[in-house]
């Protein structure tokens, strides 16, 4: 009997051993905020009308996206939320063990009906950090195609439970006019060039990112004016571009088929990411000119739309 209680007392202290040194797991509630607004604030102020940017059309949305990796680069936890305009915010929570994780925040606008029927930018690789990629679709987009990215460092513990994801523009945008746009009956297109397009946005294993580009030879669309579209007077609308050193120029389409270039060749412009450029092709002048805003609103442009409201604006998805 003695050696019976020994055994059983030897089989307990084996089990309390067991327990003690078994690696225990706690989750917690952690929540995240992300707000769509944040990329495009250095943005509406140089907007020519109220809600030319922050508003979307019904069949758009501003799909959100939360990405959370651990400290190997391995997706833990995901969260998509599609937003009716840049106003709205996404919150959402995943339970997680304590511990640092890299979360990654993505908005970009979409076209949805229940499910994406359309997009500018696609992703790939999102199960391990170092893999995913943003590539662009290869649309002109104008100003549907403005993408933000964002990262925060997570510590999950007792007392810290909440994050702000902050979002960043991964370019500039492009305002883009063109005066007394029907000045010639032979041209069928104005056409904004550009010798830098986007390529892809991809993340390294600490979820900083790079935003690559291709450089073209003046084959690649800022934006489009087709005269039958606009008024007699102008029009305008807007495009997100690549960040750095970028040359720029107008061509024309005529009816006979060619592609002029009509500014007597190209002007330089270093791009900086959240700025906004006013890119104006006076007609029949033949004038180009661009202006960085920084914030101080569209002197040219809303100082006559103040005189003659005849000025019209035109958007689409032409693939560039």
């Amino acid at each position: 009997m003695k050696k019976y209680m020994i055994m059983c007392m030897a089989v307990v202290a084996l089990l309390f051993a067991s327990c003690k040194n078994e690696d225990i797991s706690i989750s917690r509630e952690v929540r995240f905020t992300v707000n769509p607004y944040d990329v495009i604030n250095g943005f509406v102020n140089n907007q020519a009308n109220e809600g030319d940017l922050d508003l979307l059309p019904n069949s758009y949305r501003v799909r959100t996206q939360v990405y959370v990796y651990d400290t190997d680069g391995k997706l833990v936890n995901y969260d998509v939320d599609y937003l009716k305009d840049y106003h709205s915010t996404m919150n959402t929570s995943f339970d997680l063990p304590d511990g640092n994780y890299i979360a990654i925040a993505t908005t970009d606008v979409v076209e949805y009906n229940g499910r994406v029927d359309f997009e500018f930018w696609k992703f790939e690789g999102k199960e391990k950090l170092t893999e995913l990629k943003i590539n662009h679709a290869g649309y002109l987009g104008y100003e549907h195609k403005i993408l933000g990215v964002g990262r925060q460092n997570v510590n999950v513990q007792h007392g810290q439970t909440e994050y702000a994801i902050r979002l960043e523009p991964q370019g500039a945008l492009a305002l883009c006019i063109v005066w007394g746009i029907q000045s010639f009956n032979d041209v069928t297109c104005y056409n904004l060039m550009t010798n830098r397009a986007f390529k892809c946005c991809s993340f390294n294993s600490d979820g900083t990112w790079e935003v690559s580009c291709e450089e073209v030879i003046f084959n690649k669309y800022v934006y489009r004016f087709y005269p039958n579209n606009y008024s007699s007077y102008g029009g305008y609308g807007y495009q997100f571009i690549p960040v750095g050193g970028s040359n720029f120029r107008w061509d024309a389409d005529t009816n006979s088929g060619e592609l002029e270039d009509i500014t007597d060749g190209a002007k330089s412009q270093n791009i900086v990411p959240g700025k906004t450029y006013q890119f104006e092709l006076f007609l029949p002048e033949l004038e180009f000119s661009i202006t960085n805003l920084d914030g101080k609103g569209t002197p040219s442009l809303g100082n006559q739309l103040s005189k003659d409201t005849d000025m019209s604006r035109c958007v689409g998805v032409d693939a560039n």
